[in-house]
């Protein structure tokens, strides 16, 4: 999580909005696809 955290502020302070955007949504989604593989194998 700190790593992502750092990518993004990095990114960010790089000015680059539509790639900090992208990452975010791509960070986000791999986030989901974790929790879904979690419930999955717990269930």
């Amino acid at each position: 999580m700190r790593i992502s955290a750092g990518v993004l502020a990095k990114t960010l302070l790089a000015g680059s909005t539509k790639t900090t955007i992208s990452n975010t949504a791509k960070i986000i989604a791999l986030k989901s696809e974790m929790k879904e593989v979690f419930l999955f194998i717990g269930a």
